[in-house]
């Protein structure tokens, strides 16, 4: 990482009540906050991090650890804008 001090931000921001949405693939600001990955696949994390009963950050493009469903082409936005709404 090259410029930490924009994690210690962000951490600092989620601490103070701000909601985290990232569309990076990978785990470093979860690793960083040491809090959980919501991904669009759980609708009952999605719920509950909604209404902030659950701590994390959202991953709109989803992350490398759901592979089969991360995000890369309007394709993959069709598929997602066609599919179930939470």
């Amino acid at each position: 990482m090259r410029h930490p001090t924009i994690l210690e931000v962000l951490k600092t921001l989620h601490e103070k009540g701000a909601t985290l949405l990232i569309i990076n693939y990978d785990d470093l600001l979860e690793k960083f906050c040491n809090v959980r990955r919501i991904s669009r696949s759980n609708k009952d994390d999605i719920l509950k991090f909604k209404r902030g009963e659950l701590n994390g950050i959202f991953h709109v493009h989803k992350s490398y650890y759901d592979s089969d469903e991360v995000v890369l082409d309007r394709i993959d936005y069709d598929q997602i804008r066609n599919s179930e709404k939470i």
